[in-house]
């Protein structure tokens, strides 16, 4: 929202995250490709560090009904926002197909509109689970913040666990609930940072980088199984929880001691929403094209040019979107409310 006081130790570990996201999405093996065996590794930590810089930006604001409008406001509305701006984008690359001659994808006015709210996998733009999911997350958390700190670890612990039975009984919820109970953990940890050390560098935060540099290659050698919290593929417990954990503490502490911002990282991560919200219906076009292009290219080096690539055409989507469709984007209220109303 405009206004808002930044945060660029946040905003660099936000836009370096999203950019990670945007890799994975353009190749799955993407990071094997470029580091043998990386795959699961960043896994364990990618999806968790979004919902823990959610808990550390977390706020009560005024009551729960305001707190509900500013979750309508910044999750829900670009959450509709970019249903409709995929469906709009793949319909404009099949017309663009059939004017080519090219072979056409296949879209029908159900899978466009109703699969995202009563499947697991919207292909049009898959990623948007998150927002489901994230919505769900901060609903649930907002009566446990109010309890003793004890009474959050223990409710918030309970709430994961029933997420976990879930998930390795191969149950599922709807709308993405079952996903929003097991990230609890990573949300509270968010939080409990904000609460416990603010968001002020420290001196100490020079550490960070040592940390990760520890942590990465330990995460390695524990071979982390597959996590992927949006189809409910869970590890074992001590991966899902400690040692993930370990690796966005690590993470996050590394990015507090950067004392300068990375101006293309930031700007990304500043406006990761947006980022996140269209990068992969416009990826799904650019990989087809430069794959066609760049014939022989290794895979690695083919990944990493459809990367700069998507980066530079999100600077300008970003722009774009914010400048022109700003209260659908979370940078201007949708549902109007009194800032006067809102506790620092």
């Amino acid at each position: 929202m405009p206004g808002k006081q930044r945060v660029a130790h946040l905003d660099l570990l936000k836009g370096l995250c999203i950019i990670l996201v945007m890799m994975y999405h353009i190749n799955h093996e993407g990071f094997n490709l470029l580091i043998p065996g990386s795959r699961m590794v960043v896994l364990l930590f990618l999806v968790p560090m979004f919902y823990m810089v959610s808990g550390i930006n977390f706020k009560r604001y005024s009551g729960f009904a305001d707190f509900v409008r500013h979750k309508v406001n910044n999750i829900l509305v670009p959450l509709l926002f970019f249903i409709v701006f995929a469906v709009v984008v793949r319909l404009f690359e099949l017309g663009a197909r059939l004017a080519l001659g090219a072979a056409p994808i296949q879209v029908s006015p159900v899978e466009m509109l109703v699969s995202p709210f009563v499947e697991r996998y919207w292909p049009f733009s898959a990623q948007l689970w998150f927002l489901f999911s994230l919505f769900w997350v901060n609903l649930l958390f907002y009566p446990l913040q109010r309890l003793p700190w004890w009474g959050t670890v223990v409710a918030v612990a309970v709430l994961a666990g029933i997420g976990c039975w879930l998930g390795y009984h191969g149950l599922r919820l709807p709308l993405m609930f079952d996903t929003a109970l097991v990230a609890m953990p990573f949300f509270a940890l968010g939080w409990g940072l904000n609460v416990l050390m603010g968001t002020s560098p420290r001196r100490w935060d020079r550490w960070g980088i040592v940390a990760l540099l520890v942590m990465l290659p330990l995460a390695h050698w524990c071979h982390p199984q597959e996590l992927s919290i949006h189809f409910m593929v869970l590890p074992p417990l001590w991966q899902l929880y400690p040692l993930a954990f370990l690796l966005v503490l690590a993470l996050w502490w590394a990015a507090r001691g950067v004392r300068f911002s990375v101006p293309v990282v930031n700007y990304l991560g500043r406006y990761s929403l947006i980022v996140f919200g269209t990068h992969a219906v416009i990826m799904l076009p650019v990989r087809e094209v430069m794959s066609r292009v760049l014939v022989g290219v290794d895979d690695a080096l083919l990944v990493v040019l459809i990367t700069i690539v998507l980066i530079v055409i999100e600077c300008g989507m970003v722009w774009l979107l914010k400048n022109c469709c700003p209260h659908l984007t979370a940078q201007r209220p949708f549902i109007p409310y009194k800032k006067a109303n809102k506790l620092a």
